[in-house]
């Protein structure tokens, strides 16, 4: 709320701020209810779930890894990308639901205390679960486009039975 030139004192998950044209400081309360744990705890749920449903190989063959691949799992994609992915929802949660208290914040400033209940508190939870949401499957989408080996550098598997003669 700085950034927007708005004087606040934080005590605590008490949030004191003066509202235009107030004569007196008002009081929003971030209630354990709202603390973002919630959103936390789901986010990294829809994470794994994610990870696991998308993970490399997962197409209509069931994947064509070969099996010496696996004997190392430091150099197994699909572990890290999901690792990633969970650990990418922890930042991702706190970054919204930071957005979503300076946002009513904001709002509290120019239109009052009012704007932190009712409606706006339930729409702009929706909102920014969808935006974290959508931050978290851009995060996989990422993983899964700098991962990509050129078609070029990948090798060619040999053929059997089929001798291939140069003219």
């Amino acid at each position: 709320m700085q950034l927007f030139d708005i004087s606040v004192l934080r005590q605590g998950n008490v949030i004191e701020l003066m509202p235009l044209g107030a004569h007196e400081p008002k009081r929003l309360a971030v209630v354990e209810a709202c603390s973002g744990i919630r959103s936390l705890m789901t986010l990294v749920t829809l994470a794994v779930v994610y990870a696991y449903f998308t993970g490399p190989g997962r197409g209509p063959k069931g994947g064509d890894q070969d099996p010496q691949s696996k004997s190392s799992w430091f150099r197994n994609f699909a572990i890290w990308r999901s690792l990633i992915l969970v650990v990418a929802a922890v930042p991702i949660a706190i970054l919204t639901n930071a957005l979503r208290v300076s946002g009513t914040g904001v709002l509290a400033h120019y239109y009052g205390t009012r704007v932190a209940d009712g409606f706006f508190h339930t729409f702009s939870g929706w909102v920014i679960y969808i935006a974290a949401a959508l931050l978290l499957f851009a995060t996989g989408w990422a993983l899964d486009r700098f991962a990509r080996i050129p078609a070029s550098a990948k090798p060619v598997p040999p053929t059997r039975g089929v001798v291939l003669e140069a003219k």
